[in-house]
Order: C-alpha cells, then structure tokens, then sequence
C-alpha cells in the first residue's frame, strides 16, 4: 500500500479534497435509499463525518495557502482521515446496496404455462 509523505502540499489537499466533497454529498444522498436500516444509518453517518473532515481539510489549506503558510501536520492528518473515512463511505454504500437489491423473481414464460 502506498504511504503519503509527512507533508502534503496544500495545493494538492484543497484539489483532493474538493474532489472529495464532490462526490461524497450525492455518496451521502445515495445512502438514504439502503434497505437494511442498520446499515442505511452507518452509511450515513460515516459519509457525514466525511464531509466535515474534507470540508475542514479544504477550508484549512484554502486558508494556509492564503497565508503563505506550508502545509501543516494537521492539515495533512485531516487530509489523510478524510480520505480514509471517504474510502469506508463507498465501501458501505457499495455493501448496502448490493445487501438491499431485491432478489429476482422467476417470470413465466408462455412456454412454463402450457399443459
């Protein structure tokens, strides 16, 4: 697996994180549709606790680089946890979708129904 430096440049941190909140908002609004309701709830609630960490992890940069200020170690520790917690979101939406997907149901055919 690939590690991160201790220091990751702010430019990268707001890109990635902008990235991040792009698609874990309409990640978060996809959850509500899981059936199974323990599930649905995790799902939920990781995504929200997504989107405050790359909403923080992108505020902060956004503001350190306005300051001419280089990447801090919280700056990038925010960066890494959202980024972990982003990659936990799929996995449970991923597996409450396909966990909630109805199973198919035999159709008749006109061939079945004849004597």
């Amino acid at each position: 697996m690939a590690e991160l430096p201790l220091y990751v440049p702010d430019i990268t941190i707001s890109d990635v994180s902008a990235v991040l909140l792009g698609i874990q908002v309409p990640l978060v609004a996809l959850a509500s549709r899981i059936v199974p309701r323990w599930l649905r709830n995790w799902a939920l609630g990781v995504g929200f606790i997504g989107i405050f960490l790359s909403a923080n992890a992108f505020v902060l940069s956004k503001m350190q680089t306005g300051f001419r200020i280089l990447s801090t170690d919280v700056a990038t520790l925010d960066f890494k946890t959202a980024g972990m917690i982003f990659a936990l979101a799929v996995g449970l939406n991923a597996i409450g979708l396909i966990l909630g997907k109805p199973a198919k149901e035999p159709t008749e055919t006109p061939e079945s129904t004849e004597p």
